[in-house]
């Protein structure tokens, strides 16, 4: 079992190596303060200090995060990632000056400073700084805003505690745990009364803490708002979006393009009804795969030689990394008790990508791994390739390695079905793939700018409001073709 959980000891060994880099980072970081007063003149000695300190820190965070994402419930998981939460705070106040210092820099004195030795791998860094020109403050105040950050990551750390550590589902009728790992695979079986019973008891847990998540999301809006406000942004949507260098019209155009189609969402759902023999079509109905009679197991092992024959067309050197992924443990395989739900790709750029799953012996579970791999890869190649202070991408683009990596998984096993049942099978698995890329997180994104919206022009969050607007979101993309049992309304609350 070993072997299907990562190895974090690639970044520091043991304990004591750990310490050790933290108060090497504690250091570094009071250094920092001796510098702040050395003005335009000082930059060619403060902005590798500050890097080379912030790459260190990635390091710390990046282990420290993922040391608690494995075990939420792991006390000392707890404290270290709030002493890194704490330093991450500290770290961004203690540089609160160099945006202000960058942006008092004529043009000529930025060319003169790219100039000097060691300065060029600073480039992108000071334009991307000088696009915020207008949404920065004064020294002073970038200061205090930036002490408070710290303060608003707590409503995530609460919902991660809460959601995955604290929150405990009942059992099933038949025995089995109900946990938030296993709850989609739940609604994926064949069983009616089986999804039925996992939905309901899914959400009627959540309906026992709904204030508390509501509040919990209330103030992450607030603070997110009021960041904005004070950052002269025309709203929390531009801040967000800004920092990817994408104009408001691009949301726009989304939320209208998919507005549009919704007929062909809603038709999708009327025709999976009749094939299924569901008329209606219940919530808790929508992520049934389609029946092929055949075993939908799909094992970790089988999933890992599907994707190194699905990415052989990318190269010698791209499937060796992927096997070096599986060789070397950068992958936490399975869930486990107190472990966050969902996946993701992360690490820092002197560490691997490690990946977190939740495998659960199914084809999603195999399409996961193909598309976490495909940020995993993403980032190596970029770390290789870049210095620290260029490696990183947007969310924007993040999406298009991965998405890839699914399509390549997709065209591999249609072409090595060899019976309607499978090519059936992965049919609707690129159908429900593509509801929930497209259609879903669209929706999600909807109801995220509802949300800041309404706080935006001075209204509340309560639960019972967050339900209602989550709710008729829900009858504009679902309209008739599904039962919209009321329990959907909670769903707002179980996302991160």
């Amino acid at each position: 079992m070993t072997q299907h959980n990562w190895d974090l000891s690639k970044i520091y060994a043991n304990d004591a190596a750990r310490l050790e880099a933290k108060e090497n980072i504690e250091s570094q970081l009071a250094a920092l303060h001796t510098l702040a007063g050395g003005g335009k003149d000082a930059l060619p000695e403060i902005l590798p200090a500050v890097f080379d300190l912030q790459r260190l820190f990635s390091s710390y965070y990046g282990y420290t995060m993922m040391s608690r994402d494995v075990n939420t419930k792991d006390p000392s998981a707890q404290r270290m990632q709030q002493e890194s939460d704490g330093m991450e705070a500290r770290f961004t106040a203690a540089t609160a000056f160099v945006r202000p210092l960058l942006l008092s820099l004529t043009e000529e004195e930025v060319e003169e400073l790219l100039q000097k030795p060691d300065m060029a791998r600073f480039r992108i860094t000071i334009d991307r700084i000088r696009r915020y020109k207008d949404h920065t403050l004064s020294t002073e105040e970038e200061r205090i805003l930036s002490s408070l950050d710290e303060v608003g990551g707590q409503f995530q750390n609460a919902f991660f505690m809460l959601s995955f550590a604290d929150m405990r589902f009942p059992d099933m009728e038949d025995g089995t745990p109900l946990t938030q790992s296993n709850y989609i695979s739940l609604l994926e079986s064949q069983d009616p009364a089986i999804r039925k019973e996992a939905f309901t008891k899914y959400y009627d847990t959540y309906d026992k803490v709904k204030n508390t998540l509501a509040a919990d999301m209330y103030g992450n809006v607030v603070a997110n708002v009021r960041k904005a406000q004070l950052r002269n942004f025309s709203g929390a949507r531009q801040a967000a979006l800004f920092e990817d260098d994408v104009d408001e019209q691009v949301y726009d155009a989304l939320v209208e393009a998919v507005s549009e189609s919704l007929p062909a969402l809603q038709e999708y759902y009327r025709i999976k009804g009749r094939a299924q023999g569901l008329d209606p079509l219940h919530m808790y109905d929508v992520y049934l795969p389609v029946d092929t009679g055949q075993d939908a197991k799909v094992a970790y092992e089988t999933a890992q030689g599907w994707l190194l024959e699905a990415v052989a067309p990318l190269g010698e050197e791209y499937s060796n990394v992927v096997k070096e992924a599986f060789r070397d443990r950068w992958i936490d395989v399975y869930p486990k008790d107190g472990k966050q739900s969902g996946a993701y790709s992360g690490g820092s750029y002197d560490s691997v990508p490690y990946i977190l799953l939740n495998f659960t012996d199914n084809l999603d579970s195999a399409f996961t791994l193909a598309h976490e791999m495909g940020h995993s890869v993403h980032s190596k190649f970029a770390r290789d390739n870049n210095t620290f202070e260029d490696h990183g991408y947007t969310i924007f683009v993040a999406e298009v390695a991965s998405t890839f990596n699914e399509l390549l998984l997709l065209d591999y096993l249609k072409k090595r079905a060899d019976s309607d049942a499978e090519r059936l099978r992965l049919v609707d698995h690129l159908l429900n793939s593509f509801k929930s890329t497209v259609f879903r997180q669209t929706m999600f994104a909807e109801f995220e700018h509802q949300t800041h919206r309404r706080v935006e022009d001075n209204g509340t969050l309560t639960d019972e409001e967050l339900r209602g607007m989550y709710y008729a979101l829900n009858e504009k993309y679902f309209a008739d073709s599904v039962v919209l049992d009321q329990e959907i309304a909670l769903e707002y609350a179980r996302i991160p």
